[in-house]
């Protein structure tokens, strides 16, 4: 049961990291395009 939890939160915490990659690339892009 413990393992499934651990389990669980370092998925979530995956998929966090994930998202925050994505979104920095995000705003490097928009800052790439507003700099032209």
């Amino acid at each position: 049961m413990l393992l499934l939890l651990l389990l669980l939160l370092l998925l979530l915490l995956l998929l966090l990291l994930l998202l925050l990659l994505l979104l920095l690339l995000l705003l490097l892009r928009l800052l790439l395009l507003s700099a032209r």
